[in-house]
Order: structure tokens, then sequence, then C-alpha cells
């Protein structure tokens, strides 16, 4: 949408399409307020807000949609109201703006765009800020609800048609340029690959011949190049294409993306990818990101090409945001880089000090931008002992008037800087260590969604790796690889994350199999699932209910919910025999079995249909992806009734 402010700025908007870059993912949380790209005087100077990942959907349906506490729309109210205070030059949304538009119908797409308009669009077009937009991979309305011979793909509202008619009102095409003084924003859209489970996106041939154009036509300001999935996530050929396409200009761009709801800073060929954390956070669930951030938006303030950056929390008044280092090990003295925020205090010390033991003064510098003030603090973090033991860094700042604001970082100081999976799995580890970067050195003992999520193991325990956000080596079991990851979790489950080809070597192999738990019985799941959750088991049952992407299955012990949504599979159909192998894990406090390579999932004849068990009717009770699930109409018994009756399924209450 485009909103001509009230000042008397020069706005310039025009149609067009663009295009992003890939090279290598690396790993820093926030940018240093000291990025800079060709700072000459020529481009004056511009301050906007970014948002990434807000996926609104309305406060008493986050529970079903997302498993979420958290209320979306009164936390936007608020984090609206905030932009409109600091009165920004322009508001810039990379995509995933509704809750999950891709995996749902029509009717309940609109209702959240309309939701989006009323919440976001209208308050921020009243106070005539400007908003671009560039589409995430959960905005198209429907595109993985139905199938390609549904007559709802006829219908105006799929694919892009709620985005023309909600946000890039009057526009056909979703992407497009903005130039406000000497910047010039250009706002992408690549487009998902179904055949690599729609983890990839490449940039159409003729978006990315509009970038060349459009890049050409203003070669001479300041690039802002904004898309929803990082560089990570394009496929090679469009990586190529766009880097060379920007080759020319890259002493004065920076690039700015959301998806992986992170905060992190990369760097592609010299030029600054920022991906910055979701308002949503991790799905409204917890009120921080994936990486341990609160749940907030990014503020940029661009000065004749200085490019200054603060994440700021929605709800909070104060920050000490780490910038470096993100490793949590550390065997020499490193450069220590903070970013400072205390509302409508003036900041007059800074110090650190490593397990309550002697001060070290830090230096610092404000940064003030047109609605907000933050400071950026730096110094040398030296380790104390090399002892193989974790050590706390107090981190104190102390404002004029005699307030303080602390944080604590832990470190583990080491001349080794492998970790054991034990050590970063033990509970408190895991919280001191959440958000930041470890190193492995392991074997890959299971591999699926389309190579992207791994089972390492060492002689201490194992860890889930997820690698789905960056481009990666051909993973297989038996690899023997060394690995620095995030230390994340997702819906509860612990995980590190690959953010960076250049993180991960597979150094060897090993002759092992893929370990695969084999179930006597379904009940063993449940029984055993503080000792199986996370592991790759497989059982067996005949199917007594189809929703799509997930169905349910049972023996005579229990039945259990599979969810298929991450591999090609065939029609499934009341009473097929099935055998399924996936990851045991739960998803809003319901047990469920995710499988996820096409290999583990078989059909092997039919059977009668038998009455369901209770427990099945439980499962579909909790079942929070109901409304996410694509297909038809959904596939169950009648309990009590005749077997292998179908009939349509109405949730209770």
């Amino acid at each position: 949408m485009f909103l001509k402010k009230k000042r008397g700025l020069f706005f310039m908007f025009t149609a067009l399409s663009a295009a992003s870059f890939i090279a290598s993912c690396g790993g820093i949380t926030e940018s240093s307020s000291n990025s800079t790209a060709n700072a000459t005087s020529r481009f004056g100077d511009v301050f906007f807000i970014h948002f990434a990942d807000v996926h609104l959907t309305n406060d008493t349906e986050v529970g079903d949609v997302f498993g979420g506490t958290i209320p979306p729309v009164k936390t936007m109210n608020e984090a609206i109201s905030q932009v409109i205070s600091l009165e920004p030059d322009l508001l810039v949304d990379t995509g995933d703006i509704v809750a999950l538009a891709d995996s749902h119908d029509l009717d309940t797409d609109e209702r959240w765009y309309r939701l989006v308009n009323a919440t976001i669009l209208s308050p921020i077009q009243s106070a005539t800020i400007p908003f671009l937009f560039a589409p995430g991979n959960h905005d198209p309305a429907g595109i993985k609800y139905y199938n390609a011979t549904s007559p709802e793909t006829k219908d105006p509202r799929y694919d892009n048609g709620l985005i023309f008619e909600y946000i890039d009102k009057g526009m056909t095409k979703t992407y497009y340029s903005y130039t406000k003084g000497k910047y010039h924003f250009i706002m992408l859209d690549p487009e998902e690959i179904p055949e690599t489970g729609y983890r990839t996106v490449k940039l159409p041939d003729d978006e990315l011949d509009w970038l060349k154009q459009d890049l050409a036509a203003h070669s001479d300001d300041f690039m802002v190049i904004a898309y929803h999935q990082p560089l990570g996530s394009w496929d090679n050929d469009s990586y190529s294409a766009f880097m060379e396409a920007v080759k020319p200009y890259k002493s004065h761009m920076l690039i700015i993306a959301g998806h992986t709801h992170d905060n992190r800073l990369i760097y592609r060929d010299g030029i600054p990818e920022y991906q910055d954390g979701a308002l949503c956070g991790d799905w409204w669930q917890t009120g921080k990101t994936p990486d341990g951030n609160p749940m907030g938006y990014a503020v940029y303030y661009i000065k004749d090409g200085k490019v200054e950056r603060f994440y700021k929390g929605i709800e909070t008044t104060k920050q000490i945001n780490l910038l470096s280092p993100v490793d949590v090990v550390m065997s020499e003295p490193k450069s220590l880089d903070l970013n400072v925020y205390y509302a409508n205090k003036t900041i007059s010390s800074v110090i650190y000090k490593v397990d309550n033991g002697t001060a070290h003064s830090l230096s610092f510098e404000e940064v003030s931008a047109p609605g907000i003030s933050w400071y950026h603090v730096n110094g040398t973090l030296e380790p104390t002992e090399i002892d193989d033991k974790n050590h706390n860094v107090l981190v104190s700042v102390k404002t004029s008037d005699g307030d303080y604001y602390n944080r604590t970082i832990v470190y583990k100081f080491s001349k080794n800087p492998f970790m054991t999976i034990s050590e970063i799995t033990n509970d408190t580890n895991f919280n001191n260590y959440y958000g930041r970067f470890v190193k492995v050195n392991a074997t890959i003992t299971n591999v699926a969604y389309d190579g992207n999520l791994l089972t390492l193991k060492d002689s201490t325990g194992e860890i889930v790796v997820w690698a789905g956000d960056c481009h990666h080596p051909d993973f297989s079991v038996g690899d023997e690889i060394v690995m620095r990851g995030q230390v994340t979790a997702f819906r509860g489950t612990k995980e590190l994350k690959l953010v960076s080809a250049d993180d991960v070597n597979i150094w060897g192999h090993a002759d092992v199999d893929s370990e695969v738990i084999k179930l006597d019985n379904i009940e063993e799941a449940y029984e055993d699932f503080s000792q199986l959750e996370n592991k790759y088991v497989q059982v067996s049952g005949i199917v007594t209910g189809v929703f799509g992407n997930l169905i349910t299955i049972q023996d005579t012990t229990r039945g259990i919910a599979l969810w298929l949504g991450e591999i090609e599979h065939p029609t499934v159909s009341l009473g097929d025999n099935v055998t399924a192998a996936g990851e045991l894990t739960t998803y809003n406090n319901m047990t469920e079995i995710v499988v996820g390579k096409s290999d583990d999932f078989n059909i092997s004849g039919s059977s009668d249909v038998p009455s369901p068990i209770p427990v099945v009717y439980d499962i579909l009770c909790k079942l929070e992806k109901w409304d996410n699930l694509l297909g038809n109409t959904p596939q169950i018994p009648t309990p009590g009734g005749k077997n292998g009756t179908t009939e349509d399924f109405t949730r209770p209450s």
C-alpha cells in the first residue's frame, strides 16, 4: 500500500518487481550501530520501521491456530501505537502478515485480511505513514489448502487476490519500488518451489529483468531491498543472478528480510542482510523470538549512507541487546558489542564484571534517531580463567539519575571449541545459552524433511537440528560432522538451528543405520514418551480418521495422530493398514508422529474400520491444527455407528 504523508517530503512510487541475493548464512544477532555503506553526504537521511512475521489472528483463536497464549490483536495495537508515536518516514513489512492464509479456506483468509486492515493498515494510513509490503510464504490465500482442480482456484481472492484487495490496493504485481529523497526501496516477492517442500524460493525471470532496470534507473540512490525469505533460502540460480544484478551498487545498499523469526545480521558478499525478529515471536507462544529476543520490530536510521539499527521489544522500556560475541565458548579476548536502550533516560556508565569480580568500563555512544535514542556500547571482554567452566558476565548500565539495569550473559571459557550434546541440553545451560551459538562434533543418525531436519548423536546424547533456513550439503545417515548451530527450541523441543552453509563440515562417514525405534504397539508411545520424545519411532495401525494431511490410526491398544504435511504421500482412506515412522512429539499438548520422509509412510492393504477408540476423539478435540489442515471433507467413522461410514466432522466445543 502507498500512502503519501502530509509533510513536505518527496515520494515517488513505481510498480516493479524485485529479486534478492544469496550468499553465506552467517550468525550475528543484531547489527552494530557502525555498519556503513559508502557513508557520504549525498544521501541525506531516512528513518523507517521494519515489521516481520506478524501472523495476525484474533485473540480468541490464537490457541486454535498456533497453540499461542499471547493476544495478537492487543499486542499489535500496542506496537502500532508505538510506531505512530515515533513518526517514521515509512513502515516496511516483509510478509507473513496474516496467520496462515496459505493453508486455510478463503473465507477464513479474508477475515484475517480484514483484521490486518483494521489493526495495522488503517491506523498507519490515518497517521499518513507510507506502508510498503513484501508478501511472505503464508500470505497467498488458499494455495496449500485447495488442490489444482478446486473451483476455489478461480475465486478472485485466491493466491494474491486478498493482498491486492486489502494491502496493495489497485496493484497487479507483488513487487514494486518506492523512493523517498535519495533512498530507494525495492519490495521483492520470490516464489516458493514446491519440489523442495516449499523450503526454497526462486526469483522469476520477469521479476529479475524488472529489478535490473529499476536498479539502473536509481543507480545514484541508496538502495534498501526488502523481501521475506532470506537469501539462504534462495535457489542457486536465483542467488547467483541476483548477486550479479546488485553487484554494481553494493557500496550503497542494504537488505532486510524476515521469515526465520530470528534477529541477526549476515553479510552477503559485503552487503548487510538484516533478518529482523518476529512481532509474533515464536508464533504467539512465549513472548520471545526463537533466538531469545522479545517480540518486537527493528528501527532503522540511515544518515548519509551510515546505517544505525536497533531491535526494539514491543513491551520493553529497557534493553541490553548482545551483538557480539554470540558464541558461547571463548578462549581469548573478544570485542564486546551491545546496544542499550533505556526509555527517557540518559546513560552515564556501562561496566561488566566476570563472576562479580573486577569492574571493567565500556565505552558508549548515543545514537539519536528522530523518534528514539539508544546507545552503542563496546569494549573488550577478557576471560578470567580458561578452565572449561561456565562464567557469568554481568553487564550493568547506570543512568544519570542513579537507576541501574543489568543483564547476565553466560560464557564457557575453554580452549576446546566443541561442546557435548548433553552439556547443551542440560536445562540450566540450555536456558543460559538460548539464542546463541555452540559447536558440536557428532554423527547424523536420522535425516528427514527433505534433508532439512537432522538428529545428531555423540557419546553423551542426541539433539534435533533444523537446517531448512539456509543452503547446506546433502546430509546422509552416518555422516560425521562438525557444526556451529544456534541454541533454540521449536514448540518446546530443544534443538540447534543451522544458519549458514559455512557453519557445517562433513568430515567423515560411519556405517550406522538410521535409528528408527520400532514400537510393539501405539500405547508404548505414551507410556515411554519421556524417553522417546523427539526420537524417530515406527508404529502400525488402521486409519480411523482422515483430515487432509493429518490422519489418526489405532491398534488394539490406543490411537495416535500422524502428520503427513511434510511429505508427498498417497491418498489415504478409512481402513487403510498403515505403517509409519517419524518424530514423536507433541503439538499443543497433543501427542503425534510427524512423518519426515515419503519412504517412511506405507499402506499395505485395508481392513474393516474399527469403532474409534475414545482416545481418537480426544485427539481431535485437542487438535489445534484443525484449521491448518489441507484437503477437503474430513473422513471419520461415527462412534457406535456402522463401521466405514464417512461423515463430516464437527470439532467438539
